[in-house]
């Protein structure tokens, strides 16, 4: 991977987070969200933060973690969750979500990869084939990173390399690989385009503490 180092996270704690607004809306049937986390604490039994919620509630958008496992979907009903038991405090994940409403098949129209291995569903519904999922792409609403808009169940932890691409469904092999000699997953820079409401944050601008500058 060329020696691949991503150089600054993001610490969420409380009520700390970033906020986006789209400045128009779009619809989409595909959509690729990646991003590395660690885990700080699991205060609650079942609804363990979010990282990504979006409208007055969070239901319109979420990726978050529920009973120590990924759970991801929005407001119009599909959703997916999965077995893997995320709980290793001291391990940096990289979660890889797909959209692609075009398949056929309806269990591949949502997908999760977790350093790199796509995951098994533990549960969920399905979107209608070619259905627009709608995910961060709203402008009628205000999208939270790190919490949902009611200010409970907070994510306390790390983000870090955060890329989100509209209208490409891509696998985790876009921002990620193996190394050959240790097996480790390890981090690789998207070069691809982001479509009309994609976003990448990076945390490198560091000269202030306001979420202009930590988001910019």
């Amino acid at each position: 991977l060329g020696g691949s180092v991503i150089q600054r996270s993001l610490r969420f704690r409380s009520n700390h987070s970033l906020t986006r607004s789209p400045s128009s809306t779009t619809n989409s049937t595909k959509q690729t969200l990646s991003f590395w986390f660690k885990i700080s604490s699991l205060n609650n039994a079942t609804n363990q933060g979010h990282f990504f919620a979006g409208g007055s509630d969070g239901s319109w958008s979420y990726a978050q973690l529920w009973s120590d496992t990924f759970y991801f979907g929005n407001s119009a009903g599909p959703y997916w969750n999965g077995n893997l038991r995320l709980r290793d405090f001291s391990a940096w994940y990289h979660a890889v979500i797909v959209i692609d409403t075009t398949q056929s098949t309806a269990n591949d129209r949502q997908k999760l990869y977790i350093n790199g291995v796509q995951q098994e569903r533990g549960g969920g519904n399905n979107p209608s084939q070619d259905s627009n999922y709608e995910f961060l792409t709203n402008s009628s609403w205000t999208y939270y990173i790190g919490k949902r808009a009611s200010n409970d169940h907070n994510f306390d932890g790390y983000m870090a390399e955060i890329n989100f691409v509209q209208g490409l469904a891509l696998d985790a092999s876009y921002f990620g690989g193996t190394d050959a000699v240790t097996g480790q997953w390890n981090p690789k820079k998207y070069t691809g385009s982001y479509g009309t409401n994609g976003f990448y944050l990076n945390f490198s601008d560091n000269s202030g503490t306001t979420a202009t500058t930590l988001g910019k």
